[in-house]
């Protein structure tokens, strides 16, 4: 005969399977990030509901289980995956895995305003919207705050606020402030 706990804890475990499942039921494979025509490089994106299942599996388990519930918990919310090295020493790149507001958004220490401090291309894609912008994924040219590709772009501020950007930039007083600023 089973006690009262021992019920709660196999049905517990019982429902959390059951999610796991249903959830498991739902992933497709995926093309890569990179190179989606390389079959190789494909995967299989496990799913915020996926995450929770298996973060509930791993509670209903053990106790002990709690450190690995809470990383599955974590990472089925959406976080910066901003790459950590510049030039990987491994085939698998190190991402930031802390929190964000929404998909695609960095985290506060990789935004275009730190760029500088961590070594990077500085220049901010310009976007209709002012959510955080993402870091440009290159080292700066020698003696230059930007890298070879963003160097070209015109930095000016145009009479109505915003930055002109114009890779090919021919108006005079702009030409003379990126020349002012070398």
């Amino acid at each position: 005969m089973t006690s009262g706990t021992d019920d709660h804890v196999e049905s517990a475990l019982e429902g959390a399977v059951e999610e796991l499942l249903m959830a498991a039921a739902k992933l497709r494979l995926e093309p890569g990030y990179v190179n989606g025509h390389v079959y190789q490089d494909w995967h299989v994106r496990a799913s915020s509901s996926m995450l929770h299942a298996l973060a509930g599996v791993a509670r209903a388990y053990s106790s002990d289980l709690e450190r690995l519930a809470g990383r599955f918990e974590r990472l089925s919310k959406p976080i910066c995956a901003e790459l950590l090295e510049l030039k990987p020493t491994s085939d698998t790149p190190v991402l930031c895995v802390e929190p964000v507001e929404q998909e695609g958004e960095p985290c506060p220490a990789h935004t275009v305003d730190r760029a500088a401090e961590l070594g990077r291309c500085t220049y901010p894609e310009p976007s209709a919207s002012r959510k955080p912008q993402r870091i440009c994924t290159s080292e700066p040219a020698p003696g230059a705050d930007r890298c070879e590709q963003h160097l070209r772009y015109c930095r000016a501020v145009k009479l109505n606020g915003e930055i002109c950007n114009n890779p090919f930039c021919s108006v005079p007083k702009h030409r003379k402030m990126e020349q002012s600023r070398r």
